[in-house]
């Protein structure tokens, strides 16, 4: 009676490890661009986060997959750029999602340009904009596109921050960039990766924040950061 007392609680251990349901997401990304010019500034950094709905046998088992290089795949992702806009007056943002992210970000007559998943995008109302074929000419293209960092072109710079994993103390790293109204950002790269809004009379202002690191979270949690996501893959 004992050996079927023990085996039963320990079939009953085993359903309930493959019954019950954990929520774990990776946070990637962090990283991104600084533009600026004259007494304004424009951030465009971006946020991954990757989801993993497991069962608790798979989320044991995880560190014993992990090391023969068989990790869990993915549930869900997604991306998101979030477009900062700094000015002596105020911090203001715009959050949109993608599916492969802006590069090559550009200003270009008067216009910030960006390639997009399609072709061609133009920053309108805090969002990135496909242009049409015409407008695509008189811009000049692609190859107008600048490709890395730059310094005073057309009064203007741009400037990569990356993110780094936790443990990676030679990803941190420091530098500031002051506007000519005495508003200063202050971006701090690494992990977590960080960037403050100082302006004079002002507090200072946290504008960007980001860490990567793995998490379990809450059912809720989980399905208000992928709801897009999971809407999309049940229909």
């Amino acid at each position: 009676m004992k050996i079927r007392g023990v085996i039963g609680i320990a079939l009953a251990a085993i359903v309930l490890m493959i019954v019950v349901k954990l929520h774990v997401i990776r946070d990637e990304g962090g990283g991104g661009y600084v533009l600026w010019k004259d007494d304004e500034a424009y951030l465009f950094m971006y946020d991954r986060p990757i989801g993993y709905r497991l069962n608790m046998l798979s989320y044991l088992l995880e560190p014993v997959k992990e090391y023969f290089r068989a990790p869990a795949l993915a549930t869900d992702g997604k991306l998101t750029i979030s477009i900062i806009r700094i000015s002596s007056a105020k911090a203001e943002r715009h959050d949109q999602e993608s599916t492969v992210g802006f590069d090559y970000i550009t200003p270009i007559d008067g216009e910030i340009y960006a390639h997009c998943p399609g072709g061609i995008c133009k920053l309108a109302a805090g969002q990135f904009q496909l242009i049409s074929d015409q407008e695509e000419q008189k811009m000049g293209g692609d190859g107008r596109l600048s490709k890395g960092e730059f310094t005073e072109v057309n009064g203007w710079s741009k400037r990569g921050v990356k993110g780094a994993w936790v443990g990676d103390e030679a990803g941190r790293y420091e530098f500031s960039i002051d506007l000519s109204d005495r508003t200063r950002l202050v971006v701090r790269g690494g992990n977590p990766v960080s960037i403050d809004l100082l302006r004079p009379d002002h507090a200072q202002e946290r504008v960007w924040y980001h860490e990567q690191r793995t998490r379990r979270v809450s059912s809720s949690e989980y399905h208000q950061v992928f709801q897009q996501e999971m809407e999309r893959d049940s229909r």
